[in-house]
């Protein structure tokens, strides 16, 4: 296994759940090590969270995630709850220059599709809280934090010809040629964590992988593995360090958020540069889209 540089504790992490933290790995274990954007996958929480961020002075975002449209499925009208969401949200967004003394959110998010979590039904219900949660980030000069899952192409169809800001596509493990189209609409683009982890742990060593490419897995990799250290390849050849963002999505992503000094380490030979060096750059891309 390759060995962990001695990195400066000040790592931000692009996008976590402090809230939803296990037992011992919670918003105040994670203040002790590191900073990062904090999220939440549900409207109850984000009082909650603005609370958090405000103790511990990490920035947050606010949205509604898609996985909420499994409950507009079930209620008798559920536009009225969107209505509510929405109307919430604003009020959270539009503080921002206020003078109020909290913690205001530096983006909304997280908003998108999922068709992996979401029942056809849903579909209606997460393009509108979509369209209608970027058209807020746009009124109010934010940039946007997406999820989505097995649905790149028709996100891409939902975000509008003119735009001012983009935002972050997070924990991304589409094709290289998705990758591009968001790239081309100047999104900054964070790795599904739980990936990198799954085949930095199968890998025992690698060198840059251009031109010279040579690496070696454990003999009890999975088969898969194989196949996604390809496509962590190809997406390396399309994305460039000044728009890639480190996250470990914990507790969604990753059990634990300190593991993205290591992620540093093993992916930087993708990127053809030294570790220090990818840390930083990514940290100034996520310095320049969030902070």
């Amino acid at each position: 296994m390759l060995e962990q540089d001695n990195f400066s504790t000040c790592l931000i992490d692009g996008h976590f759940h402090p809230l939803d933290m296990p037992p011992g790995a919670g918003p105040s274990e994670f203040g002790k090590r590191q900073m990062g954007v904090a999220a939440s996958a549900s409207p109850g929480q984000w009082a909650a969270l603005q609370s958090w961020s405000a103790s511990s002075g990490s920035p947050y975002v606010l949205g509604v995630h898609p996985w909420n449209s499994r409950e507009l499925a079930r209620l008798p009208n559920p536009r009225e709850q969107v209505t509510l969401w929405l109307e919430q949200l604003e009020v959270y967004l539009s503080s921002r220059g206020s003078g109020a003394s909290v913690a205001l959110p530096v983006a909304v998010g997280e908003i998108g599709l999922d068709r992996a979590c979401c029942s056809q039904e849903t579909w209606p219900w997460q393009r509108l809280l979509f369209t209608e949660q970027y058209r807020l980030a746009q009124q109010y000069k934010l940039p946007c934090l997406i999820h989505c899952v097995k649905a790149y192409g028709m996100l891409l169809e939902l975000l509008p010809p003119v735009y001012t800001y983009s935002g972050l596509v997070h924990a991304f493990w589409g094709s290289p040629e998705m990758a591009g189209q968001f790239l081309k609409r100047g999104f900054y683009i964070s790795l599904n964590s739980k990936f990198i982890e799954e085949v930095r742990q199968a890998t025992c060593s690698i060198s840059a992988f251009r031109p010279n490419s040579t690496f070696q897995l454990a003999s009890t990799a999975d088969p898969s593995v194989i196949s996604k250290l390809q496509k962590l390849e190809k997406l390396s050849r399309v994305i460039p360090l000044e728009r890639l963002i480190l996250e470990s999505d914990a507790p969604w992503g990753l059990v634990s958020n300190l593991i993205l000094p290591k992620h540093c380490q093993f992916l930087a030979p993708f990127w053809q540069t030294d570790p220090t060096r990818f840390k930083e750059a990514c940290q100034a891309n996520l310095r320049t889209l969030f902070l």
